[in-house]
């Protein structure tokens, strides 16, 4: 009878220092602190809790450092909702998705701005047409990363070419066009850009 209570005691005092355990992982969160382990013991109901403590607390994790990275402006990093019902991971992709895209706009609208900046430079500072569309051509070309471009100018219903580089290399050529003659005609006269894929062999 004796070791009966002894035994009874021992395992009451286990189990409430289990619960007294958990108790404080659950005030530090409650403090908005992350225990680094809950330490599982056992299997029993105790146990699965720890257990199931122990998952909340590496998927607190999980999401605080995703939360950081968003203000890092890391919005590439790989997260993974808990659940379709993860009230909180939802929030956090639609608010890494807001700004990434709020990001991107400032990007683009930085790069128009400079670049309209950068060409009114090249106005201000170019004496005449045949130096003016050298350099506005040059330039575009080399902002936008193409191999090639021409600046055409508008001389009643004439469209002439008036500077042409290729490949880094200023290039001589004489060309003029109607409205509604080729590419440029067209290009003109809808004012509007012409987009073509496939390219004739023979053009140049």
């Amino acid at each position: 009878m004796i070791i009966a209570v002894i035994l009874s005691l021992s395992l009451t005092n286990k189990f409430i220092s289990r619960v007294l355990y958990l108790n404080e992982a659950l005030s530090l969160m409650e403090k908005g602190i992350l225990p680094n382990e809950i330490v599982v013991s056992s299997s029993d109901e105790v146990g699965q809790m720890a257990y199931k403590l122990d998952s909340i607390t590496k998927n607190l994790r999980n999401t605080a450092k995703f939360a950081h990275d968003i203000g890092l402006g890391n919005f590439n990093e790989d997260f993974k909702t808990l659940s379709d019902e993860d009230v909180l991971g939802h929030s956090l992709i639609n608010m890494n998705n807001a700004l990434e895209e709020a990001d991107r706009r400032e990007v683009e609208r930085n790069w128009v701005v400079n670049g309209v900046a950068e060409l009114g430079e090249i106005l201000r500072n170019s004496a005449n047409i045949d130096d003016l569309s050298n350099n506005v051509i040059k330039y575009v070309i080399s902002r936008v990363g193409a191999v090639q471009g021409a600046f055409y100018i508008v001389d009643g219903d004439r469209i002439e070419l008036e500077a042409l580089y290729a490949y880094n290399r200023k290039k001589y050529l004489n060309q003029v066009f109607r409205f509604g003659e080729g590419l440029v005609g067209q290009a003109a006269i809808e004012e509007a850009m012409v987009l073509r894929k496939e390219i004739p062999d023979e053009y140049e």
